[in-house]
């Protein structure tokens, strides 16, 4: 008797612990939608609803964490927090807040470029429409967002709004004058962070261990350690911000103020930065910065 009341207890245990997987396995299903048909636009209105309503539900940052995992690329996944710190604002949706009209107005069209959609909302019936282009890519039998432009490009939409890996060729020029091999830092400095790519700011380190001295290593810190304190993690004193966009770098304006000291402009900037030079037997290193207000 003994061993049949324990099978009898085993049985309702193990079909208990198979009805508790399938319950988990359709809720995994549920969060990551497979739409490999058609042009996306399913998959991305899907993608979307689920989202904001994580957003508006307090307690469903988990399943929000496990939909972006399902639904992002790597790459971007990466580079989504550092968006989000630059315009202090959620990028995926160009806003700090979300509401149930913006959940009822969600609507997705196709842009002209291939791969690119169009997602809009309205925080009001009958108010201002907002627009986001989204690049979507393929993965397998499923969809993934590799991109989403940034407020502050507007509504552009284009795979000229990125770099791929390995298509941002920019070779740190040493030699020459100061204004030239600061250029050419800035070319290929911001184009890592243009780049999708996951692992960014390990390419970025290397990049300030070869060309900056131990002095300008050091102000880099502090400014870095500054915007940790603020709540801001991620911030690089070299460019200003937590981020960088293709199409800004042709942008960045240098000035030489004299044989050691220029100051480096940003598009869209609240700062510049005041950059001292180094002379070195190797050519040009970065020996100092200092963030200043634009005037």
């Amino acid at each position: 008797m003994v061993k049949l009341h324990f099978t009898a207890v085993g049985r309702v245990t193990a079909l208990r612990f198979k009805v508790v997987c399938l319950m988990g396995l359709f809720a995994w299903m549920s969060l990551c939608p497979l739409h490999a048909q058609g042009d996306g636009s399913a998959f991305l209105l899907s993608f979307y609803r689920q989202y904001v309503g994580f957003c508006l539900d307090a307690s469903g940052e988990p399943g929000e964490d496990s939909l972006l995992r399902c639904s992002l690329t790597p790459a971007f996944r990466e580079k989504l927090w550092r968006m989000t710190s630059s315009c202090d604002a959620n990028a995926l949706l160009r806003a700090q807040d979300c509401n149930e009209q913006m959940l009822r107005s969600l609507r997705v069209e196709p842009l002209d470029a291939a791969g690119w959609y169009c997602v809009s909302w309205q925080w009001e019936a009958g108010g201002e429409v907002v627009r986001l282009p989204v690049r979507l890519e393929r993965a397998g039998d499923s969809w993934r967002i590799a991109y989403v432009t940034p407020e502050r490009l507007g509504a552009c939409s284009g795979d000229t709004l990125f770099f791929r890996p390995g298509e941002a060729r920019c070779a740190v020029e040493a030699e020459g004058d100061g204004c030239a091999f600061l250029r050419s830092f800035y070319n290929a400095y911001a184009a890592v962070y243009a780049t999708l790519q996951p692992g960014v700011a390990r390419e970025a380190a290397g990049l300030r261990k070869a060309w900056l001295t131990p002095a300008g290593q050091a102000d880099f810190r502090r400014y870095e350690e500054e915007g940790e304190l603020d709540g801001g993690r991620g911030y690089d004193a070299l460019l200003c911000d937590f981020d960088f966009d293709r199409p800004l770098i042709p942008r960045i304006r240098i000035e030489l103020l004299d044989e050691r000291t220029a100051e480096v402009h940003f598009p869209n900037s609240p700062f510049c930065l005041e950059v001292l030079l180094l002379r070195t037997a190797g050519g040009y290193r970065i020996d100092g910065l200092r963030r200043k207000y634009e005037d």
